[in-house]
């Protein structure tokens, strides 16, 4: 077996000998040659966006296209997510060319997608240049300059623009100015400030609306401000501002956050008496407050209200319930809601998904890991999933086939830690398995339902404290297989393994 675990090691480990580079030697003139401007070549990268900055100016030729806000949008975030700013500001420019650009409303677009993407000082210079434009400037276009602001983080310039502005330009700021500039104080840290913009709202004879106070509260549950929270409910009221999903949810995740998940739910219910549908993020809410509970019935009880009650589960139902489902061993629900992460086009972590894929295979579930593998692959983030079946690798282990195994390694199917999971001589009958996940054999056999080997060995060593038939012997044995595989991984841990017996303690050292 030894023998065997060395040249599958070899197998999984083996790297390209390094090529021996060979310096050749030029005679080179000793006459000085003049130096060429070389310019540097265009990466495949630089191309690509450069052919679709080409496209998209063609395709804004189209009256119909300049009209569609959110073509702009998206092709925005995407020059944003690869840092091409420089990008959007030629797009924005070559804009000034169509007669929309007289437009407050078709400017605003360019000012507020300016500050999306931090770049603050080109959102107010195109607000400087709109009468140079024909363009009129209303207190619209100035909202829209102090959220560029706030998105841009430049709060050092929110009170510059919000006091000196509407006086220079005639602009009489509204409800959405205040609220643009409470928001911006929160973000700086400065709730208080917020408030006290209420009253100036007051003096004005612009009355707050939801949005003011939802934002507050939002700050004020996140900060664990419960009695600012509660000033603002009172406040609400006598405003006559009826409170929407999003200002319950607020007090609902404080809740949950503070586990008091009995009030959570009573608030759940009152809800649903004054008329408020809860939405999916109130049914994460819940979800989360039995996921935190590691109570899975309870969570799928919860999961099954979000689906009755009308709502689409979003990606924090799946990341909060399938490694809980792992978890707690239900291959069933794990199953059901990957296919439905899939089908509603949510991306989750390649490994979350992988790991039911396991569990499945570890449930001889293996049609069903089969539809999950396929389901992954054809979806439109193409996840890379593997089914390993445990016994096709021991049969090949038993027989000496090694050619065979080195095949699935180069071919991806599977990996030196998939192997790792099967590693060792046919199971003998004699086992014992543990609570997490491991299996302990007085043959010396010790293998991970769970890929996540390395981080769990430690936990597993001192699991085998506890079990009765646990030969002393065969529990050094497996810290010296620890600290064998210590060159695989990093990190330092230190197992503690006890001879019941003799009523001593030894300790080792290994990298898991």
């Amino acid at each position: 077996m030894a023998s065997l675990y060395r040249r599958l090691h070899d197998v999984f480990t083996k790297t390209a000998k390094p090529q021996v580079l060979t310096a050749i030697a030029d005679v080179k003139s000793k006459v000085p040659q003049p130096v060429k401007a070389i310019s540097k070549p265009e990466s495949s990268k630089e191309q690509t966006f450069r052919s679709l900055i080409r496209k998209f100016k063609q395709d804004s030729k189209n009256p119909k296209f300049r009209r569609s806000y959110q073509k702009y949008a998206s092709f925005v975030r995407r020059l944003i997510q690869d840092e091409q700013f420089s990008a959007i500001e030629d797009i924005f420019e070559h804009q000034k060319v169509y007669p929309e650009i007289k437009s407050e409303r078709f400017v605003v677009r360019f000012i507020s997608l300016y500050g999306k993407a931090g770049m603050f000082e080109h959102a107010q210079k195109l607000f400087d240049e709109m009468p140079d434009l024909d363009c009129e400037r209303t207190v619209m276009s100035f909202n829209a300059l102090l959220g560029a602001c706030v998105n841009s983080k430049k709060y050092d310039k929110i009170s510059e623009i919000f006091r000196e502005f509407p006086g220079k330009l005639a602009i009489e700021p509204d409800v959405v100015s205040y609220n643009t500039v409470i928001k911006a104080f929160c973000e700086m840290g400065s709730p208080h400030s917020a408030v006290q913009l209420i009253e100036e709202m007051g003096k004005n004879g612009i009355d707050p609306d939801v949005i003011t106070f939802n934002t507050l509260l939002d700050v004020f549950y996140k900060n664990n401000n419960f009695s600012e929270a509660e000033k603002m409910w009172t406040l609400m009221e006598k405003k006559n501002v009826i409170p929407n999903v999003r200002s319950y949810n607020s007090r609902l995740r404080s809740l949950v956050e503070n586990s008091q998940v009995v009030e959570a739910e009573e608030l759940f219910e009152e809800m649903k008496k004054r008329g408020v549908n809860p939405d999916t993020h109130s049914h994460n809410a819940m979800i989360s407050a039995r996921a935190k509970d590691d109570d899975l019935e309870l969570a799928k009880s919860w999961y099954a209200k979000l689906e009755e009650n009308g709502c689409l589960p979003d990606l924090v139902t799946f990341v909060l319930l399938i490694p809980l489902a792992c978890d707690k061993g239900d291959p069933d629900f794990a199953y059901k809601l990957c296919k439905e992460c899939i089908v509603l086009k949510h991306t989750v972590y390649t490994s979350i998904i992988q790991r039911v894929v396991d569990m499945l295979v570890a449930h001889s579930m293996i049609e069903e890991a089969k539809e999950l593998v396929k389901m992954g692959k054809n979806c439109s983030f193409h996840y890379k999933l593997t089914v390993v079946l445990v016994k096709e690798l021991e049969d090949l282990v038993e027989s000496g086939k090694i050619r065979e195994l080195e095949d699935l390694v180069e071919s991806g199917k599977i990996s030196w830690n998939h192997y790792m999971l099967t590693e060792g001589e046919k199971m003998p009958s004699d086992i014992t398995f543990l609570s997490n996940g491991g299996i302990f054999t007085s043959g010396g056999l010790f293998c991970f339902r769970d890929t996540n080997f390395y981080k769990k060995l430690h936990d597993h060593l001192m699991a085998l404290q506890v079990v009765d038939q646990l030969i002393p012997e065969k529990a050094k044995e497996l810290v010296e297989l620890g600290n064998s595989r210590s060159l695989l991984n990093g990190f330092m841990s230190t197992c503690t393994y006890q001879n019941s017996k003799e009523d001593t303690h030894r300790e080792r050292k290994f990298d898991l």
